[in-house]
């Protein structure tokens, strides 16, 4: 990714910080921290950070789930906003949208926004992981998956641009995604 493409291309020195408007900096991840997860770093100094799980109880390490804080100087709501403040502030939590885990480290891991997973047949599905997926196929220069139907009966649908005009069968990589 662009993480790895910096530390290749223009400096080992690299800080990626992981922070929201309503609290400012979070996490930070310090040159010779990157890895594979692409680590958002550990918690800052003052940040108390938790990943929960649907109803809200703290996961153990390396179990996904919501990211939620507390932090000096957070913001208590949005202005005019108490929709939005509803759902995103609650008992003096800040839920940012965010999935994540903890390592084992106290290391955070983003995972992607909620926003961007959906249910299908009961399950929670992370439509960036399938476009991950796609991309990771072979023949697939480009690919996308995008959330289609109802809410009610939602379905995945995906696009994708093969390497060579002709290249990429469905079957083929209905099979090879079966295989990942």
């Amino acid at each position: 990714g662009v993480r790895r493409a910096v530390l290749e291309r223009v400096t080992p020195a690299l800080y990626v910080r992981y922070a929201a408007t309503e609290c400012g900096a979070i996490a930070m991840a310090l040159p010779g921290e990157h890895d594979a997860d692409e680590v958002a770093g550990r918690p800052l100094p003052g940040v108390e950070l938790e990943v929960v799980d649907a109803e809200e109880r703290p996961q153990p390490p390396g179990c996904g789930g919501a990211i939620r804080l507390r932090a000096p100087g957070m913001a208590e709501g949005y202005l005019d906003n108490p929709q939005q403040t509803a759902q995103r502030f609650r008992d003096g939590w800040f839920y940012p949208g965010d999935m994540g885990l903890l390592r084992s480290d106290g290391r955070l891991v983003v995972l992607g926004r909620q926003d961007d997973q959906i249910k299908v047949r009961g399950y929670r599905v992370d439509l960036s992981e399938v476009t991950a997926a796609l991309c990771g196929l072979a023949g697939v220069r480009e690919g996308v998956a995008l959330a289609d139907g109802p809410e009610d009966d939602r379905r995945i649908r995906a696009f994708v641009v093969g390497e060579r005009a002709g290249a990429v069968r469905a079957d083929e990589l209905m099979a090879q995604l079966q295989r990942k």
